[in-house]
């Protein structure tokens, strides 16, 4: 009994991390051509290496997630675990926005220069980044995408998981 939920639960984290997938790769698609590589690239496969490079980052990001949240995903109930893959998927989705915005500024991902928002003036600097990149409604399309990763979630687990009669 406790193996076959184990097994159900690994198979629903599955399902999570192909969504999750989907999900950010059509974001990226979606902001492909506000971004430094749309004008960088010289032809259409420079910017499909590039979704498919995205793509493949995602998984393997999704991927250790879910097993690091795995023993956690197995002990919780069912009710829980709605609220704890919106939590993961809002900071997932969340942390992806703020890599594109600072990639898009810096031409750079994420390195050790955020932390020194705490080094300079942090208020000043939390109030450009509020004013600058708009964060009311890049929070409500946040909430928006990490809806649609349980809306996903929710239908595939529905189709994948029946009880067979």
């Amino acid at each position: 009994m406790l193996i076959g939920k184990v097994y159900i639960n690994i198979f629903k984290l599955f399902i999570w991390i192909i969504v999750t997938s989907f999900v950010l790769a059509t974001i990226r698609l979606l902001c492909l051509p506000f971004s430094f590589y749309s004008t960088t690239a010289s032809n259409f496969s420079e910017l499909l290496v590039w979704a498919l490079q995205g793509f493949r980052f995602d998984l393997k990001a999704t991927s250790c997630v879910a097993v690091l949240i795995s023993p956690l995903f197995t002990i919780i109930s069912n009710k829980l675990k709605w609220y704890f893959l919106a939590l993961i998927s809002f900071l997932f989705i969340l942390l992806a926005a703020i890599n594109y915005h600072y990639l898009s500024f810096y031409k750079t991902p994420i390195s050790s220069i955020v932390f020194g928002v705490f080094e300079d003036d942090t208020l000043a600097t939390l109030k450009t980044i509020w004013i600058d990149f708009n964060v009311p409604l890049s929070l409500v399309l946040i909430g928006f995408a990490s809806y649609l990763i349980l809306y996903l979630y929710k239908a595939l687990e529905q189709v994948l998981l029946v009880p067979s009669s």
